[in-house]
């Protein structure tokens, strides 16, 4: 996420190249399109410049299911301070069987 900006790449590109992401691992590996994946997002030198509304909603929506690999588990690693404010934006808009499966968590949690 602290890669992206905005104002340099469209949100189109970003969601565009995550689809083909995702549904080349999920033409290549037969585990992972029937039992599904796991994604982690680590937010590591995120900053406000790295976010936008439309970028994150679309993120999500595409997470949830509108691709053709299921994500059984999203993992938020090492969120800033203040991400918790955009999160309780966020959340609302998920499916409530989403929400469950995202954990915002420190990367000592990872085991």
């Amino acid at each position: 996420p602290s890669r992206y900006f905005p104002n340099q790449t469209s949100t189109t590109e970003i969601i565009d190249n995550l689809a083909y992401v995702m549904t080349t691992i999920m033409e290549n590996n037969e585990k992972a399109s029937k039992e599904g994946i796991g994604f982690m997002a680590n937010m590591d030198e995120w900053k406000m410049k790295n976010f936008s509304v439309d970028y994150c909603f679309q993120f999500m929506m595409m997470l949830q299911g509108k691709i053709p690999v299921r994500v059984r588990l999203f993992l938020i690693v090492n969120p800033p301070g203040w991400f918790g404010t955009i999160w309780s934006i966020m959340k609302p808009m998920l499916a409530k069987d989403f929400r469950k499966k995202v954990h915002v968590i420190q990367d000592t949690e990872i085991s």
